[in-house]
Parts: structure tokens; sequence; C-alpha cells
């Protein structure tokens, strides 16, 4: 399908709008692929991997993102807690345990918000891992990990609307994919709960 997709893109035939959308669509998850340091990466799932529990913030753009990470983590048998409302990200960024990771996914980190916390969290010196599409120099000073995802707002406009939370969403999965590949008990542990799902007798109607 993609190579099919890829064809009629470079004869400019025979595409339709859902077409160009999956073009704007993979445009956005190969700019944010490439943007990935492998080392970086590695550096993200040890310090998680290591960490007593896992605070994930996240604002309404990237709620989702946020929230199925959270439950990812803790679907491995790591403790994990998501917070997307201004007043819980306040509270937690301040009640600080050394052992704990904090991961920060949002648009711009220097909202109100979440730039308030990272500089709480920057006073305690625990390790912090931003997920962002707008970059600066100064976070290369508050964050322990950096990653930067595609957004048509920093990278050049589009007429088709690539919605933000996708980029955040495929990072969310490399993060939580290489994090389970690191040790046979995670992955274990992935597979118990993926079995369970997937279990016919879990599929009720009101699920579906």
């Amino acid at each position: 399908m993609v190579d099919a997709l890829r064809q009629r893109a470079i004869g400019n035939r025979d595409m339709t709008y859902a077409d160009s959308m999956a073009l704007a669509y993979q445009n956005a998850l190969v700019n944010t692929s490439v943007a990935i340091d492998d080392n970086m990466l590695a550096k993200t799932t040890e310090a998680i991997a290591g960490a007593r529990r896992v605070f994930l913030f996240g604002t309404n753009v990237t709620r989702l993102a946020c929230e199925e990470l959270g439950n990812n983590i803790t679907l491995l048998g790591m403790p994990a807690n998501s917070y997307t409302n201004p007043g819980d990200i306040e509270v937690h960024s301040r009640l600080v345990d050394k052992d704990n990771v904090f991961i920060m996914m949002s648009n711009n980190l220097f909202v109100t918000e979440m730039f308030d916390a990272l500089t709480a969290l920057s006073d305690v010196e625990v390790p912090v891992i931003g997920i962002t599409n707008y970059d600066s120099s100064r976070l290369n000073e508050l964050l322990y990990a950096k990653f930067l995802v595609y957004s048509k707002m920093y990278y050049g406009s589009t007429k088709y609307p690539v919605n933000p939370v996708f980029p955040f969403l495929f990072l969310s999965d490399v993060i939580f994919g290489r994090l389970s590949e690191s040790n046979p008990a995670y992955m274990e542990m992935w597979m118990k709960a993926n079995s369970l799902v997937t279990k016919d007798t879990f599929l009720y109607d009101s699920y579906l």
C-alpha cells in the first residue's frame, strides 16, 4: 500500500484526498523519526526502568499521548501517573522523590504550567524527559533528555490537517517499544497484559 501511494505521488496521478492526507501523516512520522537520537532514547529508557515511579505531564493537545504512555508503562509493572490538569501538575512537580522520573509533553514547554513545573523540578535535580516541537537552547539546561516532534506550526505549513497529537503518540510508542524490549521481564508482562485485552471473553459489546 505504501509503495502504491508513493507511485501515485511520483506520477501525481490518481491521488485522492485521502492519499494526500496519508502522505502528510507520513511526512510527520518521518520528520519525527529522523530527529530521534538513539543514544538519547537508550538514556531515556534506562532512566524510566530505574525509576521508583514515573510521572507524566501533558497539556490538552498531548493528553492522549501522555495517558497512553503512562498506561503502557504501568502494564510493564512500573508505577506511572499521568496529569494534564495545571493544578495537578503544579502539585506533583513539587512533591518529588529523587528516585522519580518525569516525562513532559507539550507543543511548547514554555507555557506557564509546564515551565513552572520544569523549573521546580530542575531545582530538585531529578531526570526530566521533554517531548516538544518547540526547541530552545534553554531546554538543554533543564532537561535530562529532549525529543523533538514534527509540527506544521514550526516545520512548515500544510493544507492537510495532521492531528497535532499524532507525532506525540508515535514517539510515545517508540519509547515504550524500546523500554519493553530492554528487559525480558517487561516483555513478558506486556504479552500477558495484551493477551488479557484481546481475549474474546473481554470484548463485550459495550467495549466494541
